[in-house]
């Protein structure tokens, strides 16, 4: 935003008062093109407004650079294409396909509290995305808002695997993070228990807790082909990512290939989407997209406005121009686009001058 302010700036002071040059210049027929420095002014504006508005969304994706064939890009295809059908009956499937080394290894998850429809629609979007962002790839996992499939070109199923996982906070932040983070982290370890051990908990659980007039709501999920141990590391794991992505946030989850947790302080897993009220608890400096938002409408209102200035400016000088050359016509001095011609007869009068 910063930057249109300095480029209008420079705009305005490049206007210097005229000399007898620059108004001969000006009886020259213009060109009808905007002025350089207004396109400049258009392309900053417009690169403001985009800068402000791209954020990371879902998805999240990790690929591998090693090329596939095209015998392991087929197994791959029958795959995943195997893959939705499933998601319609269950929240968490494993498969393989293909023989020796074209073999491919794949699995996906969905959170527990989404419906199956849901779940078969996620699947079927991350299949889209998953071989778009990561084409030719031997080595694959892509996470949406709800589910998340991974494939291989070895056998990974039963494995644990927390490396590389992915942290995302909210926008805003705790007025209290280090209590704050001292009450989640006692929630999520005690859901992260029941989850792995708790056979009837079928490697998920949910929870909430009161922090001050405000409640977390925490869930943690793993993938069920982890023996129960291996479960419990891999929250662990995520639980030690938290300080260094979403410390003293409201809000985070983080994204492993074996497991996942996030926690909010509102009810996500029931269908809410977000806080029906600002908390008393939250640094409201930290709300960015309201800022986001506010930065974009002037952005806006304010490339709209350079525009329309310039626009009036240059009608303005086309109908002076045009003024100009209507002052002076004879016959017997004939003129060339405003430019007196050779071939006419020319007196210096400042030679009369005595």
């Amino acid at each position: 935003m910063a930057l249109c302010f300095v480029v209008l700036l420079l705009s305005l002071a490049d206007k210097r008062v005229s000399t007898w040059e620059e108004a001969e210049r000006s009886k020259k027929i213009r060109s009808p093109m905007i002025p350089k420095y207004i396109e400049l002014v258009i392309l900053v504006c417009s690169l403001s407004l985009v800068s402000q508005v791209c954020y990371a969304d879902p998805p999240y994706e990790i690929c591998s650079s090693h090329e596939n064939g095209s015998t392991f890009q087929n197994n791959l295809n029958n795959l995943l294409q195997s893959l939705p059908s499933n998601a319609s009956a269950s929240k968490f499937y494993n498969t393989s396909y293909g023989n020796a080394t074209e073999r491919v290894y794949g699995l996906y998850m969905c959170l527990d509290f989404i419906s199956s429809k849901a779940c078969q629609n996620c699947i079927a979007t991350t299949i889209e995305d998953i071989l778009k962002l990561c084409p030719q790839s031997q080595e694959a996992v892509l996470w949406e808002e709800s589910c998340q499939i991974r494939y291989s070109n070895t056998n990974f199923i039963g494995t644990l695997n927390d490396t590389g996982n992915i942290g995302k906070d909210n926008v805003q932040n705790v007025s209290e993070p280090h209590k704050f983070q001292s009450s989640v982290n006692q929630m999520l370890s005690n859901l992260s228990s029941t989850a792995a051990f708790n056979v009837s908990a079928n490697m998920y659980a949910t929870g909430e807790a009161p922090f001050g007039d405000e409640t977390i709501y925490a869930l943690v999920q793993c993938t069920r082909d982890l023996s129960a141990n291996d479960c419990s590391k891999c929250l662990k794991s995520a639980m030690r990512d938290i300080p260094s992505c979403c410390y003293g946030s409201i809000g985070a989850r983080v994204l492993s290939r074996s497991c996942y947790l996030r926690y909010e302080f509102y009810p996500f897993y029931l269908g809410a989407t977000g806080p029906l009220s600002p908390s008393p608890h939250t640094n409201q400096g930290k709300n960015s997209k309201v800022w986001i938002i506010t930065g974009i409408a002037v952005a806006l209102v304010l490339c709209l406005a350079i525009i329309f200035i310039y626009c009036m400016y240059f009608i303005r000088n086309k109908k002076t121009h045009k003024r100009d050359e209507a002052v002076f016509h004879h016959p017997d001095f004939p003129r060339l686009n405003g430019v007196i011609s050779e071939d006419s007869p020319y007196i210096d009068f400042g030679s009369l001058c005595v």
